[in-house]
């Protein structure tokens, strides 16, 4: 893991900010079949302090070049509240896709 976050901090085209209580980290990654780019969140954690991370990388992203941003949210069972999708939202984000996952 160490090795990993290495290599994101020595990447020009990867970040990790920290902020409190919190860290967000990224890369600007290609769009496939287009030669535009996007900002893909690879980690994030944070307690009261993501609003200001997620608008920092936003920032680093659209100064790279990348013309959206990409996010990902753990999902627990079926997220009856819905509370980090109508935090999404009123951010201006929207679903585009889902993941599926298989334990080997």
């Amino acid at each position: 893991m160490f090795q990993y976050v290495k290599n994101l901090i020595l990447n020009e085209n990867s970040v990790i900010f920290i902020h409190d209580k919190g860290m967000i980290a990224g890369t600007l990654a290609p769009i496939i079949f287009s030669t535009k780019y996007i900002g893909q969140e690879i980690a994030w954690y944070s307690e009261g302090s993501g609003k200001v991370l997620l608008k920092t990388f936003e920032n680093w992203a659209k100064r790279k070049g990348a013309v959206s941003v990409l996010l990902s949210s753990l999902f627990y069972g079926n997220d009856v509240d819905h509370s980090f999708s109508e935090w999404y939202k009123k951010l201006g984000y929207s679903p585009q896709e889902a993941h599926y996952i298989k334990e080997l």
